[in-house]
């Protein structure tokens, strides 16, 4: 076949093209900042599809604190709230969650910046595994 190498070097690129889910909101209680630039490549375009931007919102809890003889404990927690009319989010009722614990090691600033990161990124993670998982992406309990 003529054409192989010019087929094969037009797949490579098409499968290397990075691809972005629809449009999202995160609400994010951290110390972090820009939460949603964190998770852009984690959000699916079933999540976006079940969960417009326009009246849904990912909300994030994300934390680590240290221990003052060295490692420290952190938790994320993500879930889908609805968008209030003031633009604010309730507490998810179902939610996704992450936990580390580190023992006897020294954390600066940047390594509990990491830490928290990866934290959130794992729960946003299990919220995107369990919506892929459901036919009709079930990862939302609304308020009554």
């Amino acid at each position: 076949m003529k054409f192989k190498n010019g087929f094969i070097a037009l797949l490579v690129t098409l499968v290397c093209i990075p691809s972005y889910a629809g449009e999202f909101r995160v609400s994010c209680f951290s110390s972090l900042s820009d939460c949603a630039s964190k998770v852009t490549d984690l959000v699916t375009d079933k999540f976006t599809q079940r969960f417009p931007a326009s009246r849904f919102k990912i909300a994030v809890v994300a934390e680590f604190q240290q221990y003052s003889g060295g490692g420290g404990v952190g938790y994320a927690v993500a879930g889908v709230s609805p968008v209030l009319k003031d633009n604010t989010t309730l507490f998810p009722i179902r939610r996704f969650a992450s936990t580390v614990r580190i023992k006897d090691r020294t954390m600066s600033p940047y390594d509990v910046t990491k830490e928290t990161e990866e934290l959130l990124r794992r729960a946003v993670e299990q919220l995107m595994a369990a919506c892929d998982s459901s036919p009709s992406c079930d990862v939302h309990t609304p308020y009554k």
